[in-house]
């Protein structure tokens, strides 16, 4: 079996997974992708704003996120990934940190745990802080295929 180093994975882990042995071995390993999509919405208008359409809907940003994290890893790398691409700096917990009001930071631990923050600009040593907390575990990150049906007469 071939051994995968955690850059590796963190860079292209669906390319990693893909070239495990399926059919040569005691075990089997199915990752099965779903690809979830928004549709365009509909304009009823020619009156709409340009710069509206061009903008990234948070829906397909939301979904294109699940479609790259269909295990904690693959999440946390994802996340790891959209954070650098918006200029936060990648810290090691070990280390000492050298925070600057308006900066934005974050570390990882164990391929699976991501915290992320960002220091105020007015930010002042004692006055507190505020967090936000979420987790990709368990429930993992799954939508349900059938959102509503009907039983009987009535629809659920």
């Amino acid at each position: 079996m071939a051994t995968i180093s955690r850059a590796q994975l963190l860079h292209h882990p669906s390319a990693y997974f893909s070239r495990l042995p399926h059919s040569h071995s005691s075990f089997s390993i199915n990752f099965r992708r779903r690809k979830f999509s928004v549709t365009p919405p509909l304009l009823c208008s020619s009156s709409s704003s340009p710069s509206a359409s061009t903008n990234p809907s948070i829906v397909g940003d939301l979904l294109n996120y699940l479609n790259e994290s269909w295990t904690q890893f693959h999440a946390t790398a994802e996340a790891k990934r959209q954070l650098i691409a918006a200029g936060f700096h990648l810290l090691n917990e070990n280390d000492e940190w050298d925070l600057r009001p308006g900066g934005r930071y974050f570390f990882t631990r164990n391929m699976s745990c991501l915290v992320a923050f960002a220091v105020g600009e007015k930010y002042i040593v004692g006055n507190g802080f505020h967090v936000i907390a979420a987790h990709t575990d368990s429930p993992c990150l799954k939508l349900m295929e059938v959102v509503y049906g009907t039983l009987g007469s009535t629809e659920t």
